[in-house]
């Protein structure tokens, strides 16, 4: 345990949130380092969903552009014809959706889990420590009024 723990007669109004976050954090990384790997597939996990969720709406205003016939960015899509071009834009539409998706429930629950295993280790370590303290407190007697 480290010596910045919580005294009760220390006023909260001279600890800053920014401060006593930081320190909360700082505390909760040696639980953390062991599911290292984990959370750094889901922050790399990160990129692949930015990607997926950028091009959805480039592939709409694609769509859109070739209904109103407007220039597109692929020419080949105008090529095609209509059908062919819209066909093509939903299917990668789909392809991205199904892709952001897959890996948005993958990522969540990665993290639901490293969450809970954590929670877990916290818990475990909470309970060894009390089991650890000594049991003879003594205790004031009840008064029954």
């Amino acid at each position: 345990m480290s010596d910045a723990t919580f005294s009760p007669t220390e006023p909260q109004q001279r600890r800053s949130p920014r401060a006593s976050d930081w320190r909360l954090f700082l505390r909760i990384v040696p639980y953390a380092k062991p599911y290292a790997p984990i959370l750094w597939l889901s922050a790399v996990l990160l990129i692949p969903l930015s990607v997926c969720s950028a091009v959805q709406p480039i592939l709409i205003g694609q769509a859109i552009s070739l209904l109103r016939n407007e220039p597109t960015t692929y020419n080949f899509l105008r090529s095609a014809g209509l059908t062919t071009g819209i066909l093509w834009l939903s299917g990668l539409l789909l392809v991205t959706l199904v892709v952001r998706f897959g890996l948005q429930s993958w990522q969540g629950y990665m993290v639901s889990k490293v969450g809970q295993e954590i929670t877990a280790d916290i818990r475990n370590d909470l309970f060894h420590h009390v089991l650890s303290l000594a049991t003879n407190f003594s205790i004031a007697p009840l008064s029954v009024v």
